[in-house]
């Protein structure tokens, strides 16, 4: 019986349960060097961690044939974790044993290879002597040294025959670290350097130990693959035009109906590994897929498809799937379709006629899914065939031999703040500014600013995004009164406008505020090093009642050195003048890190 629904979609990761790897339990057997702990800390210049106790991160201290394996054994695979880097370290994570994503400290690198951070290692020539390949990220996007960074990765497992012959390579279909895209639908023709050999359609997951100290928490492993469901043999794939035509010539509310394809000849047909309708985007199309896949037991088995416009599943020429619950403009890829089916142990047939909205004609996206009980969902598709193929072009503005500006709205805490400048600067470090509030909203490294949705569809948006890994700041005004505590509020402080000065050889912007009968001039440049910002306030007296505000978090405040905080649980440092007083209040939820302001000038850094 066809089971049709219209479901909220929003990340098919999300919509299974995971499996976390936060135990030494979680592990085979093995090396002594790997510790559970409750939390690491360290500064930018530690080549160590210091651990406390607790549970919930692992520890490596490295150690000779230190890796460590998971118990279980994956194909295809959604993997996100956290993981700290102190100075000059080196790991690994190798999805399968096999292929490996660099953990190490590229922290300032802006020309990456495949060793620095996110880097897919290099292959091993053993009869030359040397090695070869990789793949170096797209931007290096990672954090200062004992700092936490975010890794999300999307691992395509090899495919093999019933033979055993590899009939698929193994690919990365997505990595991000930080929230930045380093990696796309990246093919691996074998295993990385000083992985074992042959490749496997399951493995275990491989930490590696033996190079530097590193730590992870927040393992989380979603398994798509599976060894029951698998692809047998390639897909068949033929692309028709003009294939399909409304009932009504001219009336776009009807659906569209399929011509006789015998009649037709097709303009592009081949095999493929997996299903892809991302093999032509050229002007009204119409798709057939056809393939086999195997079981290994008999059950009911579930189906699954999103797609972009109109599309029909036959599994062993029944149909699963269907249009025809669809309105006449056809599905958006947000939406699925369900169904079932009852498949005997052994190999099956499956046909897909699939086409596009006939209006939109280069945007086009196909999954199906199918899972047995107690099993996740195994992707049929290849990873590219969910895209949709944007026609925006990217509006990219980067700085020169001098700082850039650019004002725009800037998204904040899910609010736009309508006053906002952009700052880019030549070192590679940049920050985005309110100047309505006298705030620093984020600072980021790497690109500098997408201003794509300022022009696009008439800049309806108007708002500008860092090209780089962002990292949210308080959002207030700098400085407090020490009796209140309070946000500052509109009418109490005036702002005077913007100049810019030369600073350091460069055309600084410096902001101008007058607060409690203060003159107050506000500046943010990189640092000598040129690896993050200095932010300087300048009073015209000395004042009597006044805190700077540094920081503000909801993960807490802690105190690695003398003059260094680790922010919001080590998302970034702010780094004070030796001998330096803080305190540290809660209010409203958060933590607000502040000194007492004694001078008329006053700076502190921004290390992310």
């Amino acid at each position: 019986m066809l089971i049709l629904s219209v479901l909220c979609f929003f990340n098919l990761a999300n919509a299974q349960s995971y499996q976390t790897l936060d135990a030494l339990s979680d592990f085979r057997n093995g090396p002594t060097n790997w510790q559970v702990v409750g939390d690491v800390t360290g500064s930018p210049m530690d080549k160590n961690l210091t651990p406390k106790a607790g549970t919930g991160v692992l520890l490596c201290t490295p150690k000779e044939g230190g890796n460590i394996v998971s118990n279980l054994e994956h194909g295809d695979i959604d993997v996100s974790f956290d993981v700290m880097i102190p100075k000059g370290s080196n790991s690994g994570i190798f999805l399968q044993s096999r292929y490996e994503v660099q953990i190490f400290d590229s922290w300032g690198v802006t020309q990456p290879t495949f060793a620095d951070a996110g880097g897919i290692y290099q292959r091993w020539d053993a009869a030359r002597g040397n090695g070869y390949g990789g793949h170096a990220p797209r931007v290096n996007a990672v954090k200062a040294p004992s700092l936490w960074n975010h890794v999300e990765i999307s691992f395509i497992a090899p495919r093999f025959d019933a033979s055993g012959n590899k009939i698929a390579n193994a690919r990365f279909a997505k990595i991000t670290w930080n929230d930045q895209v380093i990696h796309q639908n990246v093919e691996l023709l074998g295993g990385t350097r000083g992985a074992p050999m042959p490749e496997k359609a399951v493995a275990p997951l491989l930490l590696q130990g033996d190079h530097g100290p590193v730590a992870y928490k927040n393992m989380r492993i979603t398994r798509l693959g599976n060894a029951s469901i698998a692809l047998s043999g390639p897909v068949k794939y033929a692309v028709y035009e003009n294939a399909y035509t409304r009932e009504k010539i001219g009336a776009i509310e009807d659906k569209p109906k399929v011509k006789d394809l015998t009649t037709l000849k097709p303009v592009k047909s081949g095999e493929q590994p997996m299903i892809d309708a991302s093999i032509s985007k050229r002007g009204v199309q119409y798709y057939v897929f056809t393939g086999k896949f195997k079981v290994n037991k008999t059950a009911d088995y579930d189906f699954k498809g999103n797609w972009e416009g109109y599309a029909n599943v036959w599994i062993d020429d029944a149909l699963v799937l269907s249009d025809a619950g669809e309105p006449w403009y056809g599905f958006s890829f947000s939406e699925e379709t369900l169904g079932k089916k009852n498949l005997s142990e052994g190999e099956h047939t499956f046909r897909i006629g699939y086409a596009h909205r006939d209006w939109n004609r280069t945007v086009r996206a196909l999954a199906l899914f199918v899972k047995s009980d107690k099993e996740g969902w195994q992707a049929l598709h290849a990873k590219q065939s969910e895209l949709e193929y944007s026609k925006t072009v990217l509006n990219e503005i980067q700085p020169t031999n001098q700082p850039v500006f650019q004002r725009s709205f800037v998204l904040f805490d899910n609010k736009k703040r309508t006053h906002a400048i952009n700052v880019g600067f030549p070192e590679g470090v940049h920050y985005s500014y309110d100047t309505k509030q006298g705030a620093l909203l984020h600072v980021w490294r790497s690109g500098f600013l997408n201003t794509t949705d300022m022009w696009h569809e008439r800049g309806e948006e108007q708002i500008g995004a860092p090209m780089g890994v962002s990292t949210p700041m308080t959002g207030r005004f700098s400085l407090i009164d020490k009796t209140k505590l309070d946000n500052v509020l509109e009418g109490e402080m005036r702002y005077e406008g913007m100049n810019l000065v030369p600073i350091d050889g460069q055309q600084t912007p410096q902001y101008s505020y007058t607060f409690q009968g203060l003159k107050i001039k506000d500046w943010t440049q990189p640092t000598a090093d040129k690896l993050g910002l200095q932010r300087t306030l300048s009073l015209s007296a000395k004042p009597s009642n006044l805190n700077v505000l540094l920081a503000t978090a909801t993960k807490g405040i802690q105190k690695v050195s003398a003059d260094l905080y680790a922010i919001d649980g080590s998302e970034y440092f702010i780094k004070l003048p030796i001998n330096t007083v803080v305190t540290m209040v809660e209010k409203d939820g958060k933590v607000l890190l502040m000194t007492a302001l004694k001078e008329a000038v006053f700076a502190y850094e921004i290390v992310f």
